[in-house]
This record gives structure tokens, C-alpha cells and sequence, in this order.
């Protein structure tokens, strides 16, 4: 009589030994080939090679904001790059800092190079007053943005008149210094506040001797002579005495 139970375990070491090969076998092939695709849309490939760091998709930048005083007005100037979405700057002015108004407005200038360069000047100054300003940059899509805040001291301080000799019969001599060819006036006032006299001098730049002259024509005493050139104000006593 013939006996099964010895097949049975034929099978099983079969069975043993070919799944192992299958996976090896399978392991063999992705090491060789790779990992199965994955399929890329056209859209997903776009927005793995798309550059963050383009220039042109950043916004306007503010490199300078200055202001300085010319005369009564105020001379605002700044520089900006990136602003080819640009359409207009608005200047606003604020006598708080807090509250600010609009004082004018400069277009774009296409081709203004980078930086962009632009200016503004403040008509309505005035003369005593501290003023704030700040520069908004408007684009295409109405966004803003806007500069730093910067201040100017408007009040022009007086500083003495240099006046020789003191005291003065017919003629004085008024030394001043000027930083551009501008006019000066220069006005006498008595002990009383009144204007006596009245004069005009073309300027030119640097130091500048001037005469006061026909001060006979006045009476004796002390005098307060005041003069202002568009930017600095000064003042000085002038005494006249009169010779018997």
C-alpha cells in the first residue's frame, strides 16, 4: 500500500522557495527602472518651474524721501524703483502727523530710469509752522502704498545782522552771507515799530558787503534793521549819531 502523506510536503517547499524569488525578482526591477510614473499635468509642471524671485512681480520700492525748505516753499524729492505698475504719486501734507490731506499730485514719467527720480514743490509752506510729509505711490489696480513720514522745520530763525560802524552818521555797512544770487530786504525800524526806511540788494552767493546809505535823512537814536533774503532772516541795532 502506497503512502500520500510523503507529497504533501513537496508542495509546501515549493511553494517556500518560488514567492520569495517573486519578490526579489520584483525588487530587482524597480531598483533598475525606477519607481512607476506619476502622471504631470501641464499646469502642475508650470508651477514647479515658476521663479519667486522675478524682479518684476515685486512691488514699488521707496529707496529716499527728502524735503528741504527753498524760500517759503518746501522742496520735496524722492526716489523709488519697481515702478512700472505705477500711475501716479500723491504728496499729502500733515501739520499733526496724524492727519493728513492731500497737497498735490506728480505722474508717472515712463523711461525715468531706476531708480525713478521725482519732485514737488510745496507752494503753501508758509513760514511757522512744522510740517509732515509723506508720498503714496498709486497703481494700475487703485492699490497704495506709502512712504515713510518725514517732518521739516518751517520756521525760519532770526540770526544777527552783522551792521558796522556803530555808531553811524551818514552810512553803515551790512555784511551778509547768501547761499544763492537772490534779493535781500532790508527795513529800518524806529523805537516806535514804524518802517523808516527801505532798501533792495541783488545778491550773489557767498559773502556779500553792503551799503546802507542817507542815514542823515534820520533822527538820532537806536534802530532795529531786520532784513530777509527768501530764506534766512536776520537783525541787528544800529545806533545813529549825528555830528554838531
Amino acid at each position: 500500500m502506497k503512502m500520500d502523506f510523503q507529497k504533501r510536503p513537496v508542495k509546501g517547499f515549493l511553494f517556500t522557495i518560488i514567492l520569495p524569488l517573486a519578490i526579489l525578482r520584483a525588487n530587482s526591477h524597480n531598483a533598475q527602472n525606477g519607481p512607476p510614473p506619476v502622471a504631470t499635468t501641464a499646469a502642475s509642471y508650470a508651477a514647479a518651474t515658476h521663479n519667486t524671485n522675478d524682479a518684476s512681480n515685486l512691488p514699488i520700492q521707496f529707496v529716499a524721501v527728502h524735503a528741504k525748505r527753498d524760500g517759503l516753499q518746501v522742496q520735496l524729492n524722492w526716489e523709488v524703483n519697481n515702478e512700472s505698475e505705477i500711475t501716479n504719486y500723491i504728496i499729502e501734507r500733515s501739520y499733526t502727523g496724524n492727519d493728513f490731506f492731500t497737497a498735490g499730485i506728480v505722474g508717472n514719467k515712463p523711461a525715468n530710469g531706476n531708480p525713478g527720480k521725482y519732485n514737488f514743490s510745496d507752494a503753501a509752506a508758509g513760514n511757522k509752522e512744522t510740517r509732515c510729509y509723506r508720498i503714496i505711490a498709486q497703481d494700475t489696480d487703485g492699490q497704495k502704498i506709502i512712504s515713510k513720514i518725514i517732518s521739516i522745520q518751517t520756521v525760519l530763525q532770526e540770526e544777527p545782522l552783522e551792521i558796522s560802524p556803530v555808531p553811524a552818521t551818514s552810512y553803515s555797512a551790512i555784511t551778509w552771507l547768501a547761499t544763492s544770487n537772490i534779493q535781500l530786504d532790508i527795513t529800518l525800524f524806529n523805537a516806535a515799530g514804524h518802517a523808516v526806511l527801505s532798501r533792495q540788494y541783488p545778491l550773489k552767493t557767498g559773502v556779500n558787503e553792503l551799503l546802507l546809505t542817507n542815514l542823515e535823512t534820520l533822527r538820532a537814536g537806536t534802530y532795529l534793521v531786520k532784513g530777509f533774503d527768501g530764506v534766512h532772516h536776520r537783525s541787528g541795532k544800529l545806533i545813529i549819531h549825528h555830528t554838531m
